[in-house]
């Protein structure tokens, strides 16, 4: 399975310690450079950006050929996310890991399969990765900052069957 993956996903799972989804789900990860980039200028993410890609050999960086096409989506998006969406047509990815609402419907537009990474707990779950995904979804919330509202949040547990 081709996986490719935004910047947030993979910075909210390492602030809280649960990286390693993403490895026991998917087995490698592909991130174009800009996210690389993202990931490395640390946004607090470690005290070390630099040894990241030592630690996590897994997440594999790619560079997008196709400029142009990034170029275009960068009147809507960042560049972290347009070059997300270009290396996944690239590759021929089974799945885009990308939160941001945007991101995802120009994606889907692009005939890409997307999740989040609600998306990818469940999927964990469901795979016996995870057995239950409260206690991840209660760290990102307080921990990473990432913002879920409680209405979200509830129906989330309940289709993971866990309220």
């Amino acid at each position: 399975m081709i996986v490719v993956c935004n910047t947030s996903p993979i910075t909210n799972l390492a602030r809280v310690g649960s990286l390693s989804i993403l490895k026991r789900l998917y087995g490698e990860v592909f991130i174009p450079t800009a996210v690389q980039q993202e990931i490395e200028q640390g946004i607090g993410l470690l005290r070390h950006a630099s040894d990241f890609f030592e630690m996590h050999d897994w997440i594999r960086v790619r560079h997008v050929s196709n400029t142009n096409r990034v170029r275009d989506l960068l009147t809507l998006l960042g560049r972290g996310e347009a070059e997300c969406i270009v290396l996944a047509i690239e590759l021929q990815a089974d799945l885009l890991i990308i939160d941001e609402r945007r991101g995802s419907r120009l994606a889907r537009e692009h005939g890409l399969r997307c999740t989040g990474i609600l998306g990818v707990l469940l999927d964990a779950k469901s795979q016996g990765v995870l057995d239950k995904v409260k206690p991840v979804v209660d760290a990102l919330r307080e921990q990473a900052n990432f913002w879920l509202s409680d209405t979200i949040c509830e129906s989330f547990l309940k289709k993971a069957g866990e309220v």
